[in-house]
C-alpha cells in the first residue's frame, strides 16, 4: 500500500504524508525564488527558465524523430518501385521513430510549461508543494508543520551532466520529518546563493537552521 498521497484542489483535508515526490530537484543554483509576501505566507516560486530550455530540447528532438517517418516512407516508396508493399515496409520500420518522437514532443511540452511552488502557511501550519503544467493535472503534497523535526543545510555530492558527468558538492536545504524522511527545499553549489531562502524558511517555520558543519545524516 503506497504511503504517498496526492491531492487535487477539491480534495478532502490531506492525509499524513511521509515521502516527498514533488520538487525533489538538485541543481548548481537555486531553483526557487521568494515571491512577494501575501497574508503572512512564504511562497517560493520556481525559476522556469531551465524548464523551458530543457523542454524545448525535448520538443525539437521529438519533432526531428517524428519527421523521420514520412522521409523513410517516401524513400522506401521511391526505391521500391513505388509499390504499396514498399511503403508499408517503410511505415513499419519508421513507426517506432514516430512514436518516440511524439512522446518527446509531449514530454517536452510538459517540462517546458511546468511550474513548481512551495507555500508555507503559518496559519494553517502547512507546507504545500504544487506542480502543474499544460499536459498533466495539478499535483500537490502537503506537509504539516508538526511533522518537521529539523531544518538543516546538508552538503551532498551530486553528478551533473549527460554524457560527461562531473561531481559537485552541493549545499542542500532540507526538512527532516519526525519519521526521519528528508524533504528537499532547494540547493546550490555556493551556500551564499541559498542563504536568503534558507533564512526565510527558518523564520516562517520558527526553527533554528542547522549549518552544514553540524547537520547529521
Amino acid at each position: 500500500m503506497p504511503d504517498i498521497a496526492e491531492e487535487t484542489a477539491s480534495s478532502v483535508p490531506p492525509k499524513r504524508i511521509r515521502r516527498q515526490v514533488i520538487g525533489r530537484r538538485l541543481g548548481l543554483h537555486p531553483y526557487y525564488q521568494i515571491a512577494p509576501p501575501a497574508a503572512d505566507t512564504l511562497i517560493l516560486t520556481a525559476q522556469t527558465g531551465d524548464n523551458r530550455r530543457v523542454g524545448r530540447r525535448y520538443m525539437l528532438g521529438g519533432a526531428a524523430l517524428a519527421l523521420v517517418t514520412p522521409a523513410v516512407i517516401i524513400a522506401f516508396f521511391s526505391t521500391g518501385g513505388q509499390s504499396f508493399e514498399a511503403a508499408c515496409f517503410g511505415s513499419a520500420l519508421s513507426w517506432p521513430c514516430a512514436t518516440i518522437g511524439l512522446l518527446g514532443v509531449v514530454s517536452g511540452r510538459a517540462v517546458a510549461t511546468t511550474t513548481n511552488t512551495i507555500t508555507f502557511d503559518p496559519h494553517a501550519r502547512t507546507i504545500r508543494y504544487t506542480q502543474q503544467n499544460q499536459v498533466h493535472r495539478l499535483r500537490s503534497q502537503t506537509l504539516q508543520y508538526g511533522q518537521v523535526a529539523q531544518l538543516r543545510l546538508k552538503p551532498r555530492p551530486v553528478q551533473v551532466g549527460n554524457l560527461l558527468k562531473r561531481t559537485y558538492t552541493l549545499t542542500v536545504l532540507e526538512m527532516v520529518t519526525d519519521e526521519e524522511y528528508v524533504w528537499i527545499v532547494d540547493s546550490a553549489r555556493d551556500p551564499a546563493e541559498l542563504a536568503p531562502l534558507a533564512a526565510a524558511v527558518a523564520q516562517i517555520l520558527d526553527m533554528s537552521l542547522q549549518p552544514p558543519e553540524t547537520a547529521t545524516a
